[in-house]
């Protein structure tokens, strides 16, 4: 009887004790629950305060970047102004801006200045500017080159692209026959050289021009209108004329289409029948 409360006793006490340490695991647990989500929330607040102070310090960097940009462009269109203004428009009006002789490069960095777009203040400085620049540079672009060591008296032959050989062999031709011709080579055509064409037609008074391509509309149209306006003289034409093209060989085609220095001679004979005719 003894032993048998004895061992009721005994589960009693094993049964307290377990009940006491499984409350205390559980509030153990249930605390280190409440700790890990204070550690996780104090985590989560710090790492937001070093994401805001990141992305603070680079829009300062971004803000201080642009400024150092605006203000070495705004730098930059203050010194190109300056050495526009040193070369065009502080020169002769009488000259005008052929005489400021720009470089190519000088123009090119100007146009990056103004594509960069710094500011619309710098554009529109550069923008009153450009058209004298425009202007000047164009002048180098036209300027033709005469192809023989002296210029004609006799005829001018004005040529461009693939006629040009042509022309001088045809120089060459006439040249056998007494007849003193001149060769201009076009690689321009718009802008087109005015001055070299009117000085041709002033002092041979009959030009020939010579192009791979129709006569409608390209280098004979442009050389006419040139000296039409200010010193009319003969002007014949070389190239396509107005036909539908075909597909071939070089040669052949050149022969179909009257593409040769002996079609180039023809006009200039003619040029100066022409000329004769009108007494100059």
């Amino acid at each position: 009887m003894g032993n048998s409360k004895l061992q009721e006793l005994t589960d009693k006490l094993f049964q307290e004790g377990l009940e006491k340490g499984r409350a205390e695991a559980e509030n153990l647990v249930a605390e280190a629950k409440s700790n890990a989500a204070k550690l996780v929330a104090e985590a989560e607040a710090r790492a937001a305060e070093i994401v805001a102070a990141a992305e603070t310090k680079a829009v300062d960097i971004e803000k201080n970047a642009m400024t150092e940009i605006s203000l070495a462009g705004k730098q930059a269109v203050a010194k190109i102004k300056a050495e526009i203004e040193n070369m065009i428009v502080t020169k002769s009006l009488s000259q005008g801006v052929k005489s400021a002789n720009l470089d190519p490069s000088f123009i090119k960095d100007m146009l990056l200045a103004v594509a960069k777009g710094w500011n619309n203040g710098a554009k529109a400085e550069l923008s009153a500017l450009l058209p004298e620049a425009k202007k000047a540079e164009q002048n180098k672009i036209s300027k033709s080159i005469p192809m023989l060591k002296k210029e004609g008296k006799d005829v001018t032959i004005v040529a461009t692209g693939f006629m040009v050989h042509l022309a001088v062999e045809a120089a060459e031709i006439l040249k056998a026959e007494g007849i003193d011709a001149g060769v201009i080579n076009i690689h321009t055509i718009k802008p087109i050289d005015k001055a070299i064409l009117e000085k041709a037609a002033a002092e041979t008074g009959a030009i020939v021009t010579a192009e791979e391509h129709n006569v409608i509309g390209g280098l004979g149209s442009a050389v006419a209108e040139c000296v039409a306006e200010t010193c009319p003289c003969p002007v014949l034409r070389v190239g396509v004329m107005d036909t539908f093209g075909r597909s071939g060989k070089v040669p052949p085609l050149l022969e179909l289409y009257g593409l040769t220095a002996e079609a180039i001679v023809e006009k200039a004979e003619a040029a100066l029948r022409l000329k004769e005719s009108a007494g100059r």
